[in-house]
């Protein structure tokens, strides 16, 4: 049980820095498209 609950938080954190990174990715490519 206490592993599960860790391997669902560990997956919000990589969601959460996954989300993060997209969002540069388009701040960059929209700031090099102008």
């Amino acid at each position: 049980m206490d592993h599960v609950h860790g391997f669902k938080t560990l997956s919000k954190k990589s969601q959460r820095y996954t989300n993060f990174l997209l969002i540069l990715n388009v701040y960059s490519y929209r700031k090099n498209e102008v």
